[in-house]
């Protein structure tokens, strides 16, 4: 509770006038902070970060913590430029190293990074003192100069200037700009637009399909295209769309029939183009559109199914989908600070009623006092989900791809959500016998959708279970991760709001990465979480 009053003290510029003073405030704040929790710095954290100038004492206390609360920070917070120096020369490799992902670095602190990193550095004068004997000190010598020294570190006469970081953001604006002129061409001349994996489920759907199905797009993902749509007067026992995905070939003019609700069915064009690998020609899905062919027929929302959201069709196993307002991501962002100051002073005046601070408390009242506890601090948790993820999820951070294990990524994933599983307490762990499976994918994209699947699973299952995360490798070239979720059958309460919070951003981030998350099974209630990678991995 202290190290929380103190770091309200600095982010609303209440400090005393002595400079004195604030030094010691600060010093307090740095021997408070190996004490207090790991959720509560990685709040601290995201709430800097989110800030456009955020106190610099505060930044400073952080980017000395663990790597999970200052490599955030690092990145992402709003750094003066004497700070950025700082760290690029006193910070532990790990600082440096997400320093130097930063797109707004100064030339200065940048040739220091980069300097250190690829220039030799000359030998500092102490280790040539005791390398050399004291009793035959080096003279200089002037032919010791090599003229090819200069001639080594001439630049080419023809040397091409490096782009600067204007003239990037000036290319970028541009691609921005032709892939809006696309997207209005392709959005004119179909009604929506798909995209499968190697195995006809669907990776991608445009808003238009809500027409085709009476289900947000998001509700869609996973499924098998085949089992959504029916050919218009197939023959019994036959599925023309099937055997037409199956020849990897291209095709146009398919008639196809979706059923949006109930009797209405609406009649579709359908055509599409295999996709494949440039690099090893494996064959990776299609890409297509369908344009209506005939009236559109009235679609109604899905009733709701026990107390989980439907599924898009009892013959699939696609998951429910609980849809994320970018507004509403943004208004939290924007209202943050104005949030956690009540917030703040709620869960501190609760915490000393149920302590018993200024003297005894009855019973039930202490019960309550508990409860405002618990629920502030699941309210503070989810600020603290929306400030960390909403870049992820908002397409505001761009995709780094690389190779990435994902056995590594799910310990990464796990580190992140232990505060949660403590506090519930779930013991969350990777079983033995895991596939070392290694793709190719953005890793804090990966490790973020894993954490918030963890956080999910955590936050449905029973206290005093224990969830063993598997990976699978399907025959397809996929890779399954599967969380399961330890809840009794008796149990029919609605899903606690982290549950669903956390499954919202996991899906979100999944289909930045164009692989699906969804629940098995389909129904009421789910007995796992799972995430499927795309078969070409």
């Amino acid at each position: 509770m202290l190290f929380r009053h103190l770091c309200d003290l600095f982010l609303h510029k209440r400090l005393p006038a002595a400079a004195a003073d604030r030094e010691t405030l600060y010093q307090i704040l740095r021997l408070l902070r190996p004490k207090v929790g790991l959720s509560l710095r990685r709040d601290l954290a995201a709430q800097l970060y989110s800030m456009d100038s955020p106190p610099e004492p505060l930044v400073r206390l952080l980017i000395e913590d663990v790597d999970e609360v200052c490599g955030p920070l690092i990145e992402h917070a709003a750094l003066s430029p004497a700070l950025m120096v700082d760290i690029a020369r006193t910070g532990s490799l790990a600082a440096r190293s997400r320093l130097l992902r930063r797109r707004d670095l100064p030339e200065d602190v940048k040739s220091l990074l980069e300097g250190e990193k690829f220039s030799p550095e000359p030998m500092p004068a102490k280790v040539s003192a005791k390398l050399t004997p004291a009793a035959e000190p080096v003279k200089a010598d002037a032919k010791a100069e090599p003229a090819m020294v200069e001639i080594a570190v001439e630049p080419p006469a023809a040397a091409v200037p490096s782009p600067s970081f204007q003239d990037l953001d000036l290319a970028a604006a541009a691609i921005r700009r032709n892939r809006g002129r696309l997207q209005d061409f392709v959005r004119t001349a179909a009604d929506w637009q798909w995209e499968t994996d190697r195995s006809g489920r669907l990776i991608y759907v445009s808003d238009g399909a809500t027409v085709a199905f009476g289900q947000p797009p998001a509700l869609l993902v996973g499924a098998a295209l085949p089992e959504l749509l029916k050919p218009a007067n197939d023959e019994p026992g036959r599925n023309a769309l099937e055997e037409v995905l199956g020849r990897w070939r291209p095709f146009a003019d398919l008639k196809v029939e979706s059923r949006a609700q109930g009797s209405a069915v609406n009649l579709w064009r359908l055509a599409a183009v295999p996709v494949f690998d440039i690099g090893n020609g494996r064959f990776q899905g299609y890409r297509g559109a369908a344009v209506l062919a005939g009236p559109p027929a009235a679609a109604r929302p899905s009733p709701p199914v026990g107390r989980r959201q439907p599924a898009i069709a009892p013959a699939t196993n696609s998951a429910a989908s609980t849809a994320i307002d970018p507004s509403v991501l943004a208004a939290v962002q924007n209202l943050s600070h104005e949030l956690r100051t009540p917030l703040n002073a709620i869960l501190g005046f609760s915490e000393m009623i149920a302590q018993g601070s200024l003297g005894a408390v009855a019973p039930h009242y202490r019960d309550y006092a508990n409860r405002i506890v618990a629920a502030g601090q699941t309210v503070n948790r989810m600020i603290s989900d929306i400030l960390e993820y909403a870049p992820l999820v908002s397409g505001k951070s761009a995709l780094k791809t690389r190779s990435v294990g994902v056995a590594q990524a799910l310990r990464v994933a796990m580190a992140a959500t232990e505060s949660a599983a403590a506090a519930k307490p779930v013991l969350a762990r990777l079983a033995d016998e895991a596939v070392p499976a290694i793709i190719a994918c953005d890793p804090t994209y990966l490790e973020a959708c894993l954490a918030n699947i963890l956080g999910a699973a955590i936050a449905e299952s029973a206290p005093h279970s224990t969830l063993t995360v598997t990976i699978h490798s399907l025959p397809n070239g996929a890779v399954e991760v599967r969380a399961p979720i330890a809840r009794p059958d008796a149990a029919d309460d609605a899903p606690s709001p982290m549950y669903d919070l956390r499954l919202a951003f996991a899906r979100e981030i999944a289909r930045r990465l164009h692989y699906a998350v969804f629940t098995r099974p389909a129904g009421a209630p789910p007995r796992e979480i799972v995430l499927t990678t795309r078969t070409t991995e």
